[in-house]
Order: structure tokens, then sequence, then C-alpha cells
């Protein structure tokens, strides 16, 4: 009997009469106004805008996927003017993609981690900044008489996620190629039109950015630092000049574009004098050339686009601007192998792409 009466007492305390689910969600979101923005932050010692709205359903067991652009392919889409308080609305911020997002209110107010202020109250509508930038909502539970039930499954939506990351940028490159004269034609044996990157190689030879010379391009070889000074100083019409590093004398085939590189501030060596031409970056290594070379906003808001880079990567910063601008992609299961060489291919496209932004 005590059991009993316990029991009950705790369902009241709960769900007290007049209050619903939404309401107490509210509440525990409101509860934090006033913490501090930080970036992978999911506590209320500091939260990032996905970390946020994680951690407020947690408290009432809905479990959300961690990524602002994995959550906005969880649940059920909801238009603007069908938003019920729960609701998760999210932002276009950056680049051409979701980047934010909050939970809704009422009355056109959503809660959220703002980088500036920490959890705070904004109107979607703001003429000024957060209108113009809504791209849409997500409705994560279902309240009824027999309870809560969570609308949404966290394989499918990383699955969605990565899909649509990858058919974004196919876009992306489709578009940006449009403008580069290339012949269907192929340059080389050994890249065939239906290869993936054959818009970019094509592209760069037509511009004069590759040379055809025995008819081979090795797509699937790593790229080396050597060859990525020739792409970069060729692409960006950058002067030759004589390399001062010990491991790379005249007679090296790279040796002007090391120097021109060098001497622009593009790359720089390792270290103790040395350039290593011959040594083939990584795809993260890759990616940090690139973000700082076309200075790219390197304050990353922690939406952990790939499954397998860790917001305290070294290379997180310049991988997520990467990313967030449509630069790189990952894999069809959601990685990015951070550690795996950069092929010759890859660096083409992720150059082309960088040129056309």
């Amino acid at each position: 009997m005590t059991l009993v009466i316990s029991m009950v007492l705790s369902a009241i305390l709960f769900f007290s009469p007049g209050e619903s689910f939404s309401d107490d969600l509210l509440t525990e979101a409101e509860e934090q106004l006033g913490a501090p923005y930080e970036f992978g932050g999911t506590t209320p010692e500091g939260f990032d805008c996905s970390g946020f709205a994680g951690y407020v359903f947690a408290q009432f067991d809905v479990i959300l996927p961690r990524s602002t652009s994995e959550q906005f392919y969880f649940g059920e889409s909801v238009k603007k003017e069908d938003l019920q308080a729960g609701d998760i609305v999210f932002f276009q911020t950056r680049g051409d993609r979701v980047s934010h997002s909050g939970i809704y209110i009422e009355d056109g107010e959503f809660i959220h981690a703002s980088a500036t202020n920490g959890i705070s109250i904004s109107s979607i509508e703001d003429p000024y900044y957060w209108k113009e930038r809504y791209l849409g909502a997500r409705r994560v539970f279902e309240e009824s008489d027999d309870g809560i039930r969570t609308l949404g499954d966290i394989d499918q939506a990383r699955k969605r996620s990565a899909e649509a990351a990858v058919e974004a940028e196919a876009e992306e490159l489709e578009e940006e190629v449009r403008d580069w004269s290339y012949s269907s034609v192929p340059y080389f044996t050994d890249v065939a039109s239906e290869y993936w990157a054959f818009s970019s190689i094509q592209a760069f030879t037509e511009a004069g950015i590759l040379a055809v010379d025995d008819k081979t391009f090795y797509p699937a070889d790593g790229a080396t630092r050597g060859v990525i000074a020739e792409l970069l100083t060729t692409a960006l019409e950058l002067d030759p000049a004589e390399p001062e590093f010990d491991d790379v004398d005249t007679s090296h085939v790279s040796s002007d574009s090391i120097g021109a590189v060098a001497e622009a501030g593009y790359m720089n060596g390792i270290g103790s004098g040395l350039f290593e031409p011959d040594r083939v970056l990584t795809r993260a290594e890759l990616a940090v050339v690139l973000a700082n070379l076309f200075e790219l906003d390197l304050s990353p808001e922690g939406n952990a686009p790939f499954d397998d880079l860790e917001l305290t990567h070294w290379a997180y910063p310049a991988v997520e601007a990467m990313h967030r601008d449509g630069l790189i992609g990952g894999y069809e299961d959601g990685t990015f192998r951070a550690a795996n060489d950069v092929t010759r291919a890859e660096a083409v496209t992720m150059l082309l792409r960088a040129l056309k932004r």
C-alpha cells in the first residue's frame, strides 16, 4: 500500500494538474537560461546548440542524435505555422546547410545556445537575423494519455544526414564546375568519364592547372606535399621561387612551386629546415592547409559532421569549416578518416571547390 501511494505521489509531482510533458520540458530548458556557450558542450557548465537540445530532452529519456545535422533528420517535419512547444527549430547560419538549432517555446520564440549570449531566448521572426535563416522544424515526441513516444530513429537520422551531405556536395560540385570549361572526352586514360572526380580533373586540365604528359593521372595515388605545392602555385598563379629547405634542392621537380607556396605563406616547412616534399598529406592535413589558405571561419559550432572525428581532434576546426562550406566530404558510412592519405583526385576536388566558393 505504501509503495502504491508513493508511485501515485511521484506521478502527481511529475505531471501536476494542468501541466504537460512540453511544460516540463520547457521548464527544464528555461532553468538553463544564462548557462554559457561552449563549443562541444553538453552540460550546464557549457552548451553548444545541439548539445543543449540533447541535454534537455535527455532529462525526460528522449534521446536525440548528437549533431545538429543529424537532429535535422530526426523525428517528423513540422510546418512553421504548425509549430508547438517542444519542437526543434533549425537555422542556416553558415554555409548552405543547417548549422544551428533551438527548442520552440511559443509565440514565435525559441530557446537556444547562442555563441554570444549563452542559453537565451530569441524570436524566429527576428527580421534582422533569424527570420531569413530559418530552415524548418522537427517534432521529436508525441504526447498522449499513454505517455510519451519518441518520434525518430537515431541510426536512420545519421544515415539520412550522411546521404544528404553527399547529395548536397554532388550538387554543389556540379554547380561549381558548370562555369569551368572542360571537354567530355577524357584527357587521361585512367580517368574515365564515369569516375567520381572526372569533372574536377577535366576542369583543372582544361584550365592548364594539370599537365597531360603520359596520359595518366593516377587519381588514387597519394598527393604529396610537393604535388599540392604545384597545384597551388599553378592555380593561384604564384611566381616561382627558390626554396629554402635542406631537403629540397633545385633538381626536385616541385622545387620552384615549393619555394612559391612557402614564400606566400601558404605552406610551411615541418621544422628543422625540412619540407618533406615527397610525403603524402593526410586528409586532415590538406583540410588545414586549404582552410587557412582560403581564410575560412575556424570557429567551430560543434556539429560533429563525421562519426569518427572527435571534437578534440587537432584538425577538427578546419575539417568542420571545410565541410560547412561544402569543400570537403566524407564517406558513405558517415566517417571522415582524417589519418588516411589524401588522393590526387580528392586533392583536385577540394581545391576546385575552394577556388569556386
